[in-house]
């Protein structure tokens, strides 16, 4: 079967071995200015405090355009996108190990999600950084994408959310060191591929800061958009 991440289980992993290894997590901290003196990174000024450092990443999602504005970083043309998740009351007839399938053709997904399916109809509408609001014609949209399969029509829809998808304006992902801010680390334009590429990119991203590998990988340096 096609394995699926437990997001939850997954984070707190990750939080626990932060802390285990000296990081401290702030919650719901905003940040409200980066300090630089002569083009380095010297401050995070937050609501709660300043933190000196040498180093930032910036890996604020949907936000991450705005936060390197705050450092005065590369303009990385970054736009995050609408996209709708919906799963369904229970189904008998569901397996729970049937496959993920993606539609290519409809631009569908649905697998099965405790007792029912998750979907998505795959929708892409460019919207603000923030929580989006759920449109209440995804199901409309979901329905009319699964006209191929039968057994899916008129399906008992129980809950529909929406998320954002940051995407950086070639596709690719943005990971590497800043061009004009020495200290500012990019993270971003993962769009929607967060969670399940999350251990590697930190994983390269742990590597090229520790080594301070300023050339990185050059298809994911944010220095792309600098020569442009």
């Amino acid at each position: 079967t096609d394995g699926v991440v437990d997001i939850h289980a997954l984070l707190q992993g990750y939080l626990q071995h932060a802390r285990a290894g000296g990081a401290k997590v702030l919650t719901s901290t905003k940040v409200v200015a980066i300090l630089t003196q002569q083009r380095k990174v010297t401050v995070v000024v937050t609501e709660s405090g300043a933190i000196q450092t040498e180093v930032v990443v910036n890996a604020a999602g949907a936000w991450a355009g705005e936060f390197a504005q705050l450092a005065r970083a590369v303009s990385v043309p970054l736009r995050p996108y609408r996209r709708h998740l919906l799963t369904t009351d229970l189904l008998p007839w569901v397996k729970p190990d049937w496959p993920f399938v993606w539609d290519f053709t409809e631009e569908v997904y649905f697998r099965p999600e405790s007792g029912g399916l998750l979907l998505s109809p795959c929708d892409e509408v460019e919207y603000p950084p923030g929580i989006p609001p759920v449109d209440r014609d995804a199901a409309v949209l979901l329905y009319r994408k699964l006209m191929r399969y039968p057994r899916l029509h008129d399906l008992p829809i129980k809950a529909t959310w929406a998320g954002l998808r940051t995407l950086a304006e070639d596709g690719k992902f943005v990971v590497g060191w800043d061009p004009l801010i020495h200290g500012f680390f990019w993270v971003a334009g993962l769009g929607g591929h967060g969670v399940t590429a999350s251990g590697s990119i930190g994983r390269l991203a742990a590597d090229l800061i520790i080594k301070q590998d300023w050339e990185g990988i050059k298809d994911f340096s944010p220095a792309r958009f600098i020569l442009k």
